[in-house]
């Protein structure tokens, strides 16, 4: 099942906390999230890795962060979490391995099932969580 979404938004520049179903995203200066929808438990945990790399790796300058899809292989071992900091935007390719998450991939624009299957991840899985927008092979 694909969804457009908008499941939280970040405006400061690291997160302290992540609790259990519904997303609630705990900011420095104790400012929540916008909750719009709940995921399940292997969606929250590869959300969570994903920020916390996002806010790692990005100056945010005040910007908010904007996770707006979060899609999961059905084996439930490959994710990719599409994301916007104003004002640029991008994705998080992660996988889990011995239920440890790691981030495969992350970057802005979009990955084409192509190149999703370059960076390891089997054929069905990545037809199921590449991007609907640019989608040629």
């Amino acid at each position: 099942m694909k969804k457009s979404i908008i499941l939280f938004i970040c405006t400061l520049f690291t997160v302290v906390g992540f609790s259990n179903l519904p997303i609630h995203a705990q900011v420095s200066n104790n400012t929540t999230s916008q909750i719009v929808v709940q995921l399940t438990e292997t969606e929250q945990s590869f959300v969570d890795t994903a920020v916390g790399s996002i806010l790692e790796s990005r100056p945010t300058n005040g910007d908010s962060l904007e996770i707006w899809d979060v899609r999961v292989s059905s084996d439930g071992l490959y994710a990719m979490v599409y994301w916007t900091l104003d004002p640029a935007g991008g994705v998080t390719l992660l996988r889990k391995v011995d239920n440890e998450i790691q981030i495969v991939e992350e970057g802005g624009g979009a990955l084409r099932q192509s190149d999703i299957e370059r960076a390891g991840v089997p054929s069905e899985a990545a037809a199921e969580i590449a991007s609907d927008w640019g989608q040629g092979q």
